[in-house]
């Protein structure tokens, strides 16, 4: 695991579960991520997993010092709607996967 140097600063990034793996983690935060990269299903496994994903960036983001960035594999018609009225944006720069 190591953070990799970008013209952004250092990011970071670990896969699936190994998210819930504390050295692993622990080795990004030690190489100095600066941005962390999280990458989640989304809602698509239903409202436990909504929720679990909030916790672990959270999480990461207080131990680490660095900012977090997560993209979803899925959003739904209500969660797409739900965006476009808050970011007062169209649905193409959030749909089409």
């Amino acid at each position: 695991m190591r953070a990799v140097d970008s013209s952004v600063g250092r990011i970071g990034q670990l896969a699936c579960w190994e998210r819930y793996l504390p050295l692993a983690r622990h080795a990004l935060i030690a190489d100095r991520e600066q941005i962390y990269s999280a990458m989640y299903p989304g809602s698509i496994a239903g409202p436990l997993f909504t929720e679990q994903p909030e916790i672990n960036i959270r999480q990461h983001a207080l131990q680490s010092a660095c900012f977090v960035v997560n993209a979803t594999a899925w959003l739904n018609a209500d969660q797409q709607a739900q965006i476009m009225k808050g970011a007062g944006c169209a649905i193409g720069p959030i749909s089409g996967g």
